[in-house]
């Protein structure tokens, strides 16, 4: 039998054990879901002259930007933003969109808050169960800045 000094050296040793596993597993923030990944590079082969470009995952978003030019105004970034999503078999879970603030990630420099319309979509996984999309765009001097937020 443990005496309770080793008793208190199993449980510790079970306990780090545990950190260790936790720590090493990957997080749903840190990843981009495949079929974003696969419906921005077909939306860049369709149009190459605009592409989206990856930025970052920041506060469990995706981040990307697309240059602003070619005619391309909110309303029309909104669109291929939705676009997007609903291509990919999420459905509006709203008719309206809500404008707010978000902190799009900046290359060096503290972010700062941008003016953003966001949507939120659903899609059915299996019976009672829903996959949640939120998409954000900000609007920033030189670009688009677009986000997607997968909640499985």
């Amino acid at each position: 039998m443990f005496d309770r000094c080793s008793m208190r050296i199993l449980f510790v040793a079970l306990g780090l054990a545990a950190v260790a596993l936790l720590a090493s597993a990957p997080s749903q923030a840190a990843s981009i879901p495949a079929w974003l990944d696969q419906a921005i590079t077909d939306f860049n082969k369709n149009n190459p002259t605009s592409p989206i470009e990856f930025v970052a995952i920041k506060d469990q978003y995706a981040w990307y930007r697309l240059p602003k030019g070619g005619g391309i105004d909110a309303a029309d970034i909104r669109g291929k933003v939705y676009t997007i999503a609903q291509a990919s078999g999420y459905a509006k879970m709203s008719p309206e969109e809500l404008v707010t603030t978000a902190r799009p990630p900046v290359p060096s420099g503290a972010a700062t808050q941008k003016k953003c319309w966001s949507r939120s979509f659903s899609m059915t996984v299996t019976t009672g169960q829903e996959r949640l999309l939120t998409s954000l765009i900000c609007e920033d001097t030189a670009d688009w800045k677009m986000a997607f937020r997968v909640i499985q």
